[in-house]
């Protein structure tokens, strides 16, 4: 019986440390990973769906759908509805956008240090080159301006 109770309270502090989430500051991307995760879910319930045995005869004789089988149709229809969700607010448009407008920044800030510390021709100019290499070769991005 103990060994039962420190099962259930284990279960309940993970429970509560799992809804206990933090708040999420980029909803956009936060979007983007919940669709990999259900893309994923997906997947793993396809792998296990047997399309030989769909269906099993209970004890009752009634023609029943395996479990897996409406898991897998309910991962499709989420898998639908959060690629619509994100093809509807073109997610990856704001997100371009959005790493586009944060490289000006970086790159006005660099300007304004260079100005400020008196570097200035053509050492200014190799800075600036060294900026946009290294933000072209941040993950997901084009060329910075």
């Amino acid at each position: 019986m103990a060994a039962h109770q420190e099962l259930v309270r284990r279960e309940i502090t993970k429970a509560r440390d799992i809804l206990n989430a933090s708040p999420i500051t980029d909803p956009l991307r936060a979007l983007q990973e919940l669709a990999g995760q259900v893309v994923e879910w997906k997947d793993a319930l396809a792998a296990r769906v047997d399309l030989h045995a769909l269906r099993y005869e209970s004890n009752i004789s009634t023609e029943q759908i395996r479990g897996e089988v409406q898991l897998l149709e309910r991962a499709m229809d989420r898998c639908n509805t959060v690629l619509a969700t994100i093809a509807k607010l073109n997610i990856d448009e704001r997100l371009a956008r959005i790493d586009e407008m944060t490289a000006v920044v970086i790159v006005r800030a660099v300007e304004a240090g260079l100005a400020s510390a008196g570097v200035a021709g053509p050492a200014a100019v190799k800075a600036r080159e060294v900026v946009r290499g290294h933000l072209r070769a941040l993950p997901g991005r084009e060329a910075a301006r």
